[in-house]
């Protein structure tokens, strides 16, 4: 019983198991934190948002494959750098579906790095998820349309929701001459700014228009033209096509941008830019480091130390332990005198020295007497008998005790 207990007691501390253990807590960690680093790029995208990955009403999942059927190369954008792949300078378009709650100072600086056409569908409403998948509902409508507008022109922009009575269709005038009715919702989202160039109109209202000074930057203020909520209705779903189809040209390439969204790349995520060059190779070098320093505390290096005893046995740990009292006492100078009578005992003693002499005398006597050095008992003697520090009494008993061992042939 008691072996097996023992036996058992071992395998559950098992080098080998501890070690396993570590090492999956270690790369556990680092897989957590790439993870979090990289999430929104490998984030499916279904969240219920307004973005092209989404399926919710509000979202641009079925016109983005609706252009796919329609011959365009579509593809959902990542890249915080990046714009419409395949753009060769005359085709192609990028489009930015900004949420409520993007700022102008992040619409502009994504502006800054895209070099081809660019769409950006304005918000309109103001949605919260609910339980399902992709599922949402209305909370409001957004106010941020025209501060984002307002961000890329000098002047201020109006954006206005325009009532439309049930059931009556709205006719769309493009730029090019072409026409369409198709039905909305009650309200129409639209812009005014004396810096718009009205593309397209909805009963006379601007919900397309493109942005003077800014090579080829269209705003479309009312998403209801092209969102999943479009496909509902055929008609809509055709004009939806249309205007981007024209806007980008025939099988252009075409890229729907989700940074905006949450769901891209980010330079300001400092998390990420750890596990991507160049500070790649400063991150593998701090893991290899730490997997050295836990492979270090986890191996033995040389034996164990054994514990030292608190009083050594015998009779010289019995004179060490007497000789730290006395230190740690601070008594090293009051003994330091007793110990030079003792020698002058002992040294009368096996001399044979004549009896009677008291101790200046019988000093005078041992001074017929030196060491290999020359030094006599009463000059060692009364140095310690002199007031001072610890390693001095030290130091002058170690000079007593040669002399002892070199005149007396007594060692102790």
């Amino acid at each position: 019983m008691t072996g097996a207990a023992v036996k058992g007691g071992d395998g559950a501390f098992n080098p080998r198991l501890i070690f396993g253990l570590i090492a999956a807590g270690v790369f556990g960690f680092i897989g957590f934190w790439v993870l979090t680093a990289f999430a929104p790029e490998l984030s499916s995208g279904r969240d219920g948002g307004g973005h092209a990955m989404s399926r919710a009403a509000n979202g641009y999942a079925g016109v983005a494959q609706l252009l796919r059927t329609g011959g365009h190369d579509v593809t959902i954008l990542r890249d915080p750098d990046g714009g419409a792949p395949g753009f060769s300078g005359g085709d192609g378009l990028t489009i930015l579906t900004p949420t409520p709650s993007t700022s102008g100072d992040a619409l502009r600086e994504r502006l800054a790095s895209i070099h081809t056409p660019v769409l950006i569908i304005l918000p309109k409403y103001q949605v919260e998820p609910i339980m399902q998948r992709d599922k949402v509902r209305q909370a409001g409508l957004s106010q941020n349309a025209a501060a984002l507008a307002t961000a890329l022109v000098p002047g201020r922009v109006r954006a206005n929701l325009v009532p439309i009575r049930q059931g009556r269709a709205v006719a769309l005038d493009f730029w090019d001459g072409t026409k369409a009715s198709v039905r909305m919702g009650d309200l129409i989202q639209t812009v005014e700014s004396p810096y718009f160039s009205t593309l397209v109109a909805a009963d006379n209202q601007v919900i397309l228009a493109e942005v003077q000074d800014r090579y080829d930057t269209t705003i479309l203020a009312e998403p209801d033209l092209v969102n999943n909520l479009a496909l509902a209705d055929n008609a809509r779903a055709r004009a939806g096509f249309a205007l981007i189809d024209k806007l980008a040209g025939a099988g252009a390439p075409i890229a729907f941008d989700v940074t905006l969204n949450g769901l891209g790349a980010s330079r300001h995520n400092l998390l990420r830019q750890a596990f991507v060059p160049p500070f790649l190779g400063l991150t593998l070098c701090v893991i290899v480091a730490t997997l050295f320093l836990l492979w270090q505390g986890f191996v033995r290096f040389g034996p164990p130390l054994l514990a030292m005893r608190v009083r050594a046995a015998g009779k010289a740990g019995l004179v060490q332990t007497s000789a730290r009292l006395i230190v740690q006492a601070g008594a090293s100078v009051r003994f330091a005198p007793r110990y030079a009578q003792m020698v002058r005992d002992i040294a009368a003693r096996r001399l044979h020295a004549p009896q009677g002499l008291d101790e200046a005398a019988l000093g005078a006597w041992l001074d017929r007497f030196s060491d290999r050095r020359g030094r006599k008992f009463s000059e060692l003697a009364g140095a310690l008998d002199q007031k001072g520090s610890t390693l001095a009494a030290v130091d002058a008993a170690q000079k007593l005790a040669e002399w002892r061992k070199d005149v007396v042939r007594d060692t102790g």
